[in-house]
């Protein structure tokens, strides 16, 4: 999850206390009865090729993701948008599902009922979208390094299955001259010891992996 919010940014971002701020969404509206929320998106927001990151990326992202055939482990949490428990359940077509692209950078959410941790739903990294036409020209490979096309403030510059993640700052990201970091390595370690050794010999900046006796002492 911290690799994903790295290279990734939906419509809102979680600020430092875990409210929701505006990420690719500048605004946004709500009818009297709750149902339907109209987001507009920054016109300068780009994947990490260039292109411009449109409300209809966000469409069929989640299409994508509610189609049994994806298998999206989270596709549930759309439950409230209207048909999205049909759509999950292989009753109705993903093309049913309650968003729509009215133009470039407006996108309409249509919901079944009240939703009012929606602005809280929409930081949660299941929702951001994703480049749909590396989704279809790489498969399952979209994931690797030099097909990825990522949104956020890092791309993907090398993946060492079971060692290490490397990103490298995204020079489209809206908010580039913002972000200071030109690089971040994630080393993946799945043994508590080894990585509160790493972190006490200095080779990683952040661990929150460690032996459950060595709290005290860290």
């Amino acid at each position: 999850n911290e690799v994903i919010t790295d290279l990734f940014e939906g419509l809102m971002y979680p600020d430092p206390a875990g409210n929701p701020r505006p990420g690719v969404a500048t605004s946004w509206q709500q009818s009297a009865d709750g149902l339907t929320w109209t987001f507009h998106l920054r016109p300068d927001a780009r994947w990490s090729n260039g292109a411009p990151v449109t409300a209809q990326d966000f469409v069929d992202s989640w299409r994508r993701e509610l189609d049994p055939r994806t298998g999206a482990q989270y596709a549930g949490a759309f439950a409230t948008f209207v048909n999205g428990d049909a759509i999950a359940a292989g009753r109705m077509s993903p093309a049913t599902l309650g968003v729509e692209a009215t133009d470039t950078h407006t996108l309409v959410i249509h919901l079944a009922k009240p939703t009012p941790y929606l602005l809280d739903l929409l930081t949660q990294s299941f929702t951001y979208p994703v480049y749909m036409p590396a989704v279809r020209r790489y498969g399952d490979d979209w994931l690797r390094p030099g097909h990825m096309v990522s949104n956020g403030p890092f791309m993907l510059k090398d993946y060492i299955l079971g060692n290490r993640i490397t990103l490298a700052k995204n020079p489209f990201y809206w908010d580039a001259g913002e972000v200071h970091l030109t690089q971040v390595v994630d080393y993946i370690i799945t043994d508590p010891n080894q990585e509160s050794l790493r972190f006490m010999a200095g080779d990683l900046a952040l661990t929150d992996l460690f032996p459950e006796t060595q709290y005290p002492f860290l």
